[in-house]
């Protein structure tokens, strides 16, 4: 294992299954104030919140390649 992705490992944190309140307001919240930066993945509306909060959102969307496209454009 390279080094780095050792160190990395030691400061990662998963959160899985979480109301959207715990996600935006417990995690987000509480990891930012502590200086950490955060990255939340979503993919529903419920979520909408906690992607606008987080440093990096990440929206996963279902569909055809040309509905992506259209999306992307």
């Amino acid at each position: 294992m390279h080094p780095s992705w050792a160190l990395l490992l030691q400061h990662t944190f998963v959160y899985a299954q979480v109301s959207p309140l715990q996600k935006k307001k417990l995690i987000l919240t509480s990891l930012k104030n502590l200086g950490y930066i955060t990255l939340m993945a979503g993919n529903g509306t419920n979520n909408v919140g906690a992607l606008k909060q987080a440093h990096i959102g990440v929206g996963i969307l279902n569909g055809t390649p040309e509905d992506l496209q259209k999306i992307a454009e």
